[in-house]
């Protein structure tokens, strides 16, 4: 039978036994773990991930169906990399030492775009997110962190001349403190389309933009990005010609994590994501619809007033993000806890 472990359909892998080996799949694959796309752990749930990185494990229900959960090994000897998705690094800044310490490799990605509030209503202000991020590059380094410009939307009320402006006070400010930036267009989802739909009544809908008009405005960020000492990257670009200081990017980026860590990673791209996507294979931990940040365009949440209540709901000894019922965790489909270390091969 097919196992109820929610691997993406290409690392999934078929055993008859009647639990799940995770011994086998975690020897023949990496693994990358995201926190997350989903959500924002680092800011709002930083309690959690460290009660999870010293216990070794987490629980995450499959997004599609909760009643398929997987218990995912957070041990170092398990985990290439973990990739931190954030707009506020601060919350998990002390808990950083004891991570390094454990042996954990470490990326933040942090989205600092310093949009009105009426598309960014709950962020933190820029200046203590550029505060946050000082600190952390005194802790990790400049080459783990990576800038996210992301998502550009150019509006009646944030014009391209607004981004130029804004764009270079922000690569000023955070000179020195990453090495890396990666944008993207806004991109239509359907948790966001309603929302964005009534932004354009208030003038911060995205206009529609032809590719030389993208083209010539991502050419104008590098340029400001080179001078900043900063390289520029573009996720999800698939196989659209880009101009002179842009690179094809990935959030998760294989290659990024090789060089700063010396591991190796298969040379494929995660099947979980849009085809144009070129992020490497990753296990997400998070949830959706619990990050209370508000961002009008985000497509991670459905339903403000369901991610508030679900933030509510979080506790921090939980061994998923989000409580799950007690038969869902202990149904008899997987082997939990996990019942000795698991080594990959070299």
């Amino acid at each position: 039978m097919m196992t109820n472990i929610d691997f993406a359909p290409a690392l999934l892998l078929s055993i008859s036994n009647k639990y799940c080996n995770f011994h086998e799949i975690r020897n023949t694959l990496s693994m990358i773990i995201s926190a997350s796309r989903r959500t924002d752990i680092p800011a709002f749930y930083s309690s959690w991930i460290n009660n999870r990185l010293h216990a070794g494990y987490c629980d995450v229900p499959n997004p599609f169906n909760i009643k398929v959960v997987s218990r995912v090994s957070l041990t170092p000897t398990d985990v290439d990399a973990i990739v931190f998705w954030t707009r506020y690094p601060a919350p998990i800044i002390p808990y950083l030492p004891a991570f390094l310490q454990m042996g954990h490799n470490i990326i933040f990605l942090i989205t600092v775009t310093g949009y009105p509030r009426f598309l960014e209503p709950c962020r933190p202000s820029v200046q203590k997110s550029l505060d946050s991020i000082a600190r952390l590059a005194e802790i990790i380094g400049p080459g783990r962190i990576v800038w996210r410009y992301d998502p550009i939307i150019v509006t009646e009320r944030f014009t391209w001349e607004n981004h130029r402006s804004h764009f270079r006070r922000l690569a000023k400010a955070l000179s020195g403190c990453t090495q890396h930036v990666t944008v993207s267009f806004f991109q239509d989802y359907t948790k966001n389309r309603a929302r964005m739909e009534q932004a354009r009544r208030y003038g911060f809908g995205p206009l529609p933009l032809s590719f030389t008009e993208e083209n010539t405005l991502l050419a104008e960020l590098a340029s400001i990005s080179q001078t900043c000492n900063m390289t520029m990257s573009m996720c999800a670009s698939g196989d659209r010609l880009l101009p002179d200081g842009v690179q094809p990017g990935a959030c998760i980026d294989g290659g990024l994590i090789e060089q700063e860590f010396g591991v190796k990673l298969p040379k494929v791209k995660d099947p979980g994501q849009r085809k144009s996507c070129g992020c490497a294979p990753s296990r997400d931990i998070g949830m959706y619809d619990s990050c209370t940040f508000g961002c009008t365009y985000c497509y991670a949440v459905k339903n403000f007033d369901l991610a508030a209540a679900n933030r509510r709901r979080h506790k921090a000894t939980g061994t998923s993000l989000l409580p799950l019922p007690a038969r869902q965790v202990n149904s008899g489909q997987l082997p939990l806890p996990l019942a000795q270390p698991c080594t990959r091969k070299s």
